[in-house]
């Protein structure tokens, strides 16, 4: 999306920053991690708008493979409301096409 993005990946590869002018600028950090069963992260963004979003993928293993849950909790800021339903929408999409949804 954006080639000219300059990113910057921590020395323990538990977190990185960017900014880009397509991709705005923000930090993602690994907060917890469990070998085979959990991941754990904060995502902040600083630009175009500040946001906040804790993220967790779980997964399990069962007969049929390793189903993952994706659990996001954030929140836009209240000008961009009219994003909500279009961005769920995106999300199963990209899901359903990836075949985990």
């Amino acid at each position: 999306m954006d080639p000219d993005t300059e990113v910057d990946v921590s020395y323990d590869e538990k977190s990185y920053s960017w900014s880009g002018k397509r991709t705005g600028k923000g930090h993602m950090e690994i907060t917890r991690e469990i070998k085979n069963q959990t991941i754990d992260y904060n995502l902040t963004f600083l630009k175009p708008w500040k946001s906040v979003a804790y993220v967790k993928f779980t997964t399990t293993t069962t007969s049929e493979g390793n189903p993952v849950t994706w659990q996001k909790n954030s929140s836009l800021p209240w000008f961009m409301f009219w994003m909500k339903k279009k961005m769920i929408a995106s999300l199963e999409m990209i899901l359903k096409e990836v075949s985990i949804y």
